[in-house]
């Protein structure tokens, strides 16, 4: 129940819970029945409701539910509290309280009977207040207390209905039902409440059966007086659809609906009113369907209301049925076996104005199988067709047209389909030529088939066609001829096509393999200069006909036609492209040229024929004028020659190679391109981008294929490409430049890796060494359960580490993954190791010896195994407590780490900052003061030791300089973890073996 406060709406009132609601009105004892609202009146401090109680059938969705009884349901006043429902000792089968109205200290329950598919109102009445009380039931005369003295007041009630007294009049308004599933919403008015009800007034009628091609239906019309404005109805309808699921495709059906109309009605347009419509005659057919007709009044455009209403059920009163005819005939489907009907006729004009009825009419509607059709005959025509026909069964009839081969002995009978099924006449066709063939006709409607027709026979004739008339032969250019002729009228379907070659003596006609449809053809295949004699006779299924007249024609096959738009365009490679439109008959085509600038007086003709509508002339003389046309061969020999063009033979440098791609190895670059019109050879220009080379070389050697592989680059390094065609014109246009770095592989799997519990926690590692690599340490501990591993922040430079102090008594695995420039390799097996040590928890970890520094110079290393020195250290910044470096690598990076030393002005020992670098700048931060000035060099490491040192550069932080424009973090990848993105001096947390800085190896 939803309460509406003024212009407010809700709440909405329901049974159970907010999360879990129910019904409003339910009851224990019928927990499987539902409950539908009626009508409801105050009493006192209460709301009382009439319900009907249903339970669900499901034989015919939506309408699958039977009434059980009436309920009338309490509610206390104002919160609307349902305090009781109650069942009434009424009737089932009587829909109780779909309107109540208060008059005269009584209430008055109206209510629908149903009855074989009909409605009747009735109504009953209680002392005001005492609506759950003993009821009278009107009789017709008087009021009596047993509910079997109800008397029906009038039909065509729907299942709600409100009633309501207006002015002087009580008003009924409902959905008319007389006609099942009506869309009209009328009203009926009587002087007491009791009736007698006259009417009905059509008010309104619904769009939604229509506009949705009767999918939906509308239900419960009623007039709500507490809404109306004067002098108008309020009505509402509810709306349903057959198809449950529409609902889920568009939730606007099911809801009610609202309309004002006028009451009392307006008055009809002045217009004069059509006449009654007269001779109305009613025929039930044995289909169930009752067929009108009438005579028309005068007048035009007219259409026409039929109404009707069952005699056999008692219907009060007549009701339009379905939509205006707009001839003077109808039939109405809508018809039960054994029921009789009456009907009327009005009709009404262009403006609507409705004129009196006819007298009515009535008939008995019958279901019965049609009687047999009569008469029937068969008659064979010329073309192997024939034609049936038969008196008619009834009118509204269907036919069903059976035969029989005689002639193949069958003695079934299969039915031939008719195009109309109502038509008295059929023509029957793909019947076998000269067999004789026997039919039947039946006559069908819903109930039956009736008995068959009388038998008839025909034999299946069919003449072949007269001979065609006014042969022609005309020859055409290409050597083909063109027949044409007129067929005369007798039902060919082919022609066949007679040919005789004259000049090669042949003495009789030969059959053309494939028949035309049309009547015209062309021939070819033909020997030109050959004369040929051509008839044409037509066929059908009766058999090939007399032949044409002789017609003759001579091939006569015709040259090429002239070549046009030719034209010439000189190439960058010193040829000429010459272009021309296809001629008509041309198989291939020769081309002439002249040489203007030798002299030549006569055009020569190239050495061999094209196919092709283009030709490209190589042999050409540089810088020479020459003058080209064209002729096009064909089966009828060589045409006559196009147009002169003239052009200049011309070698000009190429154009610039296209689709350069450069795709990057270890130490190598593979480059392909396009080539560009004219191109004899390529220059290769290259420059190396991370050296700092500003301008690109030229490769020592050109190359005439597409492709150049490139070897012995610097991994880790950028360079930039281009290539330029050249001919003997010059050298053309560069490309666009191209990119590419080459790199090492990533460094294979580590192996070899052990791991020795050390007394203070730690633990020291070791595996087998990879070349070029750095090494990340990753450990998990195994005993408080960690499911993934936990990288260490920085890498080891050697094959060996010290790191830690972790949980003392808890197991790790540790992994190592090799890294390089060009990322990471796979990971180690992991190795597994129990702490030793009393420390309870140390976190995070740490590298002890992260960079496996030597505490001495290897100077029993071999000389040629260091790395060369990288060199040109510069400072490149300066500000508050650090120095930016900056240096051009080594020439065996990127197989090197580079160590950035510095010290004090004045003193002698040089320090290592804590980590290598693989980059080539690095901002030195920590231990450096503001107002200090230090020294600073870097040095090249590898596997083998350290090389020589660069040159010195001295700087001191400046917390009063600006800040350089790009900071540590725009240096990520080349700082001195490579990986973590940043330059991190040592912390000073457990775990790191000092915080001090170690002499550099060979200074102190």
């Amino acid at each position: 129940m939803v309460v509406q406060s003024g212009t407010t709406l809700g709440p909405t009132l329901h049974g159970g819970t907010a999360q879990a609601p129910t019904a409003l009105v339910d009851t224990p004892e019928h927990a499987d029945d539902f409950f539908w609202v009626g009508d409801g009146t105050v009493e006192g401090n209460q709301l009382k409701v009439i319900y009907g109680r249903y339970i669900k059938t499901e034989d015919n969705p939506p309408l699958g539910f039977a009434r059980q009884g009436t309920a009338l349901a309490t509610f206390t006043l104002p919160d609307l509290t349902l305090s009781s429902v109650r069942m009434l000792p009424v009737n089932a089968d009587m829909g109780w309280g779909s309107a109540l109205l208060e008059e005269d200290g009584f209430s008055y329950i109206y209510g629908s009977e149903y009855a074989e598919g009909a409605k009747f109102a009735h109504v009953a009445r209680a002392p005001a207040g005492e609506l759950g009380g003993p009821w009278q039931y009107w009789t017709g005369s008087g009021w009596s207390d047993r509910e079997s003295d109800s008397v029906r007041l009038h039909s065509g009630v729907g299942e709600g209905m409100s009633v309501s007294k207006i002015g002087s009049q009580y008003v009924m308004v409902t959905q008319e039902n007389n006609d099942v599933f009506s869309g009209w919403i009328v009203a009926y008015a009587a002087n007491s409440p009791t009736g007698p009800f006259s009417g009905p007034t059509y008010l309104y009628e619904a769009p939604e059966p229509e506009v949705s091609n009767r999918s939906q239906f509308i239900y419960v019309g009623r007039h709500h007086p507490e809404l109306a404005d004067p002098g108008e109805l309020f009505l509402s309808y509810d709306v349903n659809a057959w198809n449950g699921e529409d609902h889920y495709r568009d939730v606007r059906i099911y809801r009610p609906r609202f309309k004002e109309v006028a009451w009392p009605p307006k008055v009809s347009d002045p217009t004069p009113a059509p006449g009654a419509p007269t001779n109305l005659k009613v025929r039930a057919g044995s289909d169930g369907i009752n067929h009108l007709t009438w005579s028309a009044p005068s007048g035009t455009n007219l259409n026409y209301w039929v109404y009707k209403k069952n005699l056999t059920l008692g219907q009060t009163h007549f009701t339009r049925t379905g939509n205006p005819a707009t001839s003077t005939q109808y039939g109405d489907p809508f018809v039960r076996d054994g029921h009789t009907y009456a009907y009327q006729i009005r009709a009404i004009n262009q403006n609507g104005t409705e004129g009196p009825a006819s007298t009515p009419a009535s008939a008995t509607g019958r279901l019965a199988v049609p009687p047999a059709p009569t008469g029937l005959t068969a008659t064979a025509g010329q073309a192997g067709e024939v034609k049936v026909a038969w008196t008619m069964s009834e009118p509204g009839t269907n036919y069903r047209l059976y035969r029989r081969d005689v002639t193949e002995g069958e003695t079934v009978f299969t039915e031939h389909p008719l195009d109309d099924p109502y038509a008295v006449t059929g023509t029957i066709v793909g019947l076998q030529i000269g067999h004789t063939y026997e039919f039947k006709v039946t006559a069908y409607n819903q109930v039956g088939e009736s008995p068959p027709s009388n038998l008839v026979q025909a034999k299946v004739a069919f003449q072949a066609p007269a001979a065609p008339q006014n042969l022609s032969a005309t020859a055409l250019a290409d050597g083909s001829v063109k027949l044409a002729w007129t067929a005369l009228p007798g039902g060919a379907v082919n022609h066949w096509i007679h040919l005789r070659d004259v000049t090669s003596g042949a003495t009789g006609f030969t059959r053309h393999p494939f028949p035309v449809s049309g009547q015209t053809t062309t021939l070819t295949e033909l020997f030109n200069g050959h004369a040929y004699e051509f008839k044409v006779t037509a066929a059908n299924d009766g058999g090939e006909g007399l032949p044409s007249a002789v017609a003759t024609a001579t091939v006569r096959l015709a040259p090429p036609a002239a070549v046009s738009g030719l034209t010439a365009t000189p190439q960058s490679d010193g040829s000429i492209k010459l272009s021309w439109s296809a001629a008509e008959r041309a198989k291939s085509y020769w081309v002439y040229r002249r040489d203007v600038t030798f002299g030549h007086e006569q055009f020569s003709r190239y050495h061999q024929p094209f196919g092709a509508t283009t030709a490209t002339l190589n042999d050409l003389h540089d810088g020479n004028v020459y003058e080209f046309k064209v002729a096009a061969v064909g089966d009828g020999g060589e045409g006559p020659a196009g147009a002169v063009v003239t052009a200049t033979a011309k070698v000009t440098p190429p154009g610039a190679p296209t689709g350069l791609k450069a795709e990057a190895g270890s130490g190598t670059v593979k480059l392909t391109w396009t080539p560009p019109v004219g191109a004899q050879m390529y220059w290769i220009y290259q420059r190396d981008i991370t050296a700092g080379e500003s301008g690109f070389t030229r490769l020592p050697y050109p190359t005439s294929v597409l492709s150049a592989s490139l070897e012995g680059l610097a991994n880790g390094h950028t360079y930039e490409y281009k290539v330029s065609g050249i001919n003997q014109a010059g050298e053309g246009t560069a490309s666009a430049t191209v990119q590419a770095k080459p790199q090492p592989p990533k460094p294979a799997k580590v192996t070899g890796v052990t791991a020795q519990a050390q007394a203070d926690g730690t633990v020291k590692l070791a595996w087998t060494p990879i070349d070029g690599a750095f090494y990340w340490v990753s450990y998990r501990d195994i005993t408080a359960g960690q499911s993934a591993d936990t990288r260490l922040e920085y890498p080891a430079t050697g094959p060996a580490a010290h790191v830690g102090p972790f949980t003392a008594g808890h197991q790790y695995d540790f992994r190592i993954t090799g890294t390089n420039s060009a990322g990471d390799g796979l990971p180690s097996d992991p190795v597994r190791v129990t702490i030793q040590g009393a420390a309870a928890a140390a976190s995070p970890a740490a590298m002890l010896n992260p960079t496996a520094v030597p505490t001495k110079k290897l100077a029993a290393a071999a000389a040629a195994g260091l790395p060369r020195p990288p060199s040109n250290l510069t400072v490149t910044g300066r500000g508050n407590g650090y120095v930016d470096l900056a240096w051009v690598n080594s020439l065996d990076h990127p197989a090197v780490y580079y160590w950035v030393q510095f010290r004090s002005v004045g003193k002698s020992t040089w320090y290592n900052l804590p980590y290598p670098t693989l980059g080539t700048t690095y901002r030195v931060t920590k231990p450096l003061w503001n107002g200090f000035e230090y020294e600073f060099r870097v040095v090249a490491e590898n596997q083998t030791g350290a090389s020589s040192p660069t040159n010195v550069v001295r700087a001191a932080p400046d917390p009063h300089r600006l800040r350089a424009r790009q900071d540590s973090r725009s240096r990520a990848g080349t700082t001195a973890s490579n990986c973590s993105g940043r330059a991190t001096p040592p912390r000073t947390s457990t775990g790191w073996s000092s915080n001090r800085l170690e002499p550099a190896p060979g200074t102190g």
